[in-house]
């Protein structure tokens, strides 16, 4: 489906939209005068039950009619969760010193993978918050279906397009051969599109691949390069 949503703290602020002009008004509310237009926010596509969207918003968007509006507001245990102590850590702030960097209060890190804000610096201790910022919130969703796709060849392109950028954040260019998604991507690429490839099946009921160029592919192999791909199982 073609999705418009507001994301709204309950009795807050947005957190997230897809809409231009709430985009730009959420912008000038946080005192940003720089003339910024979000000319690139519009509708997304989305693909029920892959986790595009929050699993409740999933479920609650199955059968809901196209252009018109509906709030859905969700409890913590339907959202991101409630907030977790152990997820709030103390850390020497040496541990930030030996990567050069001063941390602030509101300063976000990656640590070790995991996305934490800064809460305190006091002396030599950082208390860091691993809590998602969402965590232990009510979330007010305002949805609009905007269209549901088809199977026309224009349609197609969006739901694959949609999906490349989703997973793969890119816009991959791609071929369709024998029912398969072929990405145009280097070979070295293929252990990641493999794992996306039953995603693909579920969404659109094709395979996804890398798409080898032969004529690429034959000069290698009168280099004698090594061009061996390695197949699942």
């Amino acid at each position: 489906v073609e999705l418009e949503f507001v994301g709204t703290v309950k009795g807050g602020e947005v957190f997230d939209t897809n809409i231009k002009e709430v985009a730009d008004k959420l912008h000038e509310s946080h005192d940003h005068s720089d003339g910024h237009t979000h000319d690139d926010v519009k509708p997304v596509i989305i693909s029920l039950g892959l986790g595009m969207m929050l699993p409740a918003i999933d479920d609650f968007l199955v059968g809901k009619e196209v252009d018109k509006s509906y709030t859905l507001e969700l409890v913590p245990d339907k959202a991101f969760g409630a907030r977790k102590k152990e997820l709030i850590r103390t850390l020497s702030i040496n541990s930030f010193r030996d990567q050069k960097v001063r941390p602030e209060t509101g300063m976000v890190f990656s640590f070790d993978g995991m996305m934490g804000r800064v809460s305190t610096v006091s002396g030599g201790r950082v208390i860091v918050d691993f809590n998602n910022p969402l965590a232990g919130k009510v979330l007010v969703y305002e949805l609009t279906v905007k269209g549901r796709l088809g199977d026309s060849s224009d349609d197609l392109d969006k739901k694959i397009r949609s999906l490349i950028n989703f997973f793969f954040k890119n816009n991959f260019d791609y071929v369709i051969e024998d029912n398969i998604v072929l990405l145009k991507v280097d070979d070295r690429f293929k252990p990641l599109v493999d794992f996306f490839n039953d995603e693909f099946k579920q969404a659109l009921n094709m395979g996804l691949g890398v798409f080898i160029d032969k004529e690429i592919k034959d000069k290698k192999v009168e280099k004698g390069e090594n061009n061996k791909i390695v197949k699942n199982g």
